[in-house]
């Protein structure tokens, strides 16, 4: 079970009991003096051909890994005469939690095969508006922040060239940076957008 699972457990478990004392039925809540190491949440990284060789050599692989865009391909590819390919192509493009499938069996196919209706949980274009978009978007800042590509004090590109590049909305792009920023990775400074941290002497993050 994994740690994040546990501590809300804990948590319900600790909100019930709570309850259970105001109403009188037990005299002490058990689980208040309970104590669990936080959750730490894997931050996805891209699935890089040298991450891939290495775990095909030793079986070791992110907690964590974004298909690169000729990854995504070549799977779509593999299964474009899969009988689901139409739902492989959705969550590719829009990923699983902002599509609902309903799967309802055709009267003239004998129930051999279904038909599958799309629900969208906005009327956006399937390119547009993927959940997991600005997730990718991060990954990749983060990685090229920590090999040095994007350099500390230097600013990102703006959020209607990254929308323009990547052909996302710009407000997956600004959730993207949103996310760096509370990871303490970027800065914002209004009207002049958002720029790589840097380190002091003293290990703490500064602007420059």
């Amino acid at each position: 079970m994994a740690a994040s699972t546990v501590d809300r457990v804990r948590a319900t478990l600790r909100s019930a009991l709570n309850a259970a004392v105001r109403e009188g039925l037990i005299a002490a809540n058990p689980l208040a003096q309970v104590r669990l190491d936080k959750p730490v949440r894997p931050h996805p990284v891209i699935w890089t051909d040298e991450r891939v060789e290495a775990w095909r050599r030793d079986g070791v692989r992110p907690p964590v890994a974004v298909w690169t865009l000729p990854q995504l391909v070549t799977f779509l590819t593999g299964v474009e005469k899969d009988r689901l390919a139409a739902l492989w192509w959705l969550v590719a493009l829009r990923g699983l939690r902002a599509v609902r499938y309903k799967w309802t069996t055709m009267d003239d196919c004998n129930g051999e095969c279904c038909s599958m209706t799309w629900v969208s949980n906005d009327s956006a274009d399937l390119g547009v508006s993927d959940p997991r978009a600005y997730r990718r978007l991060a990954a990749a800042a983060r990685e090229q922040i920590s090999a040095g590509k994007l350099r500390r004090g230097k600013p990102l590109p703006s959020i209607t060239v990254l929308s323009r590049d990547h052909g996302h909305a710009r407000q997956t792009c600004s959730k993207a940076y949103r996310m760096l920023e509370a990871e303490g990775l970027v800065r914002r400074f209004p009207g002049l957008g958002y720029f790589v941290l840097l380190r002091s002497s003293a290990g703490e993050l500064v602007s420059n």
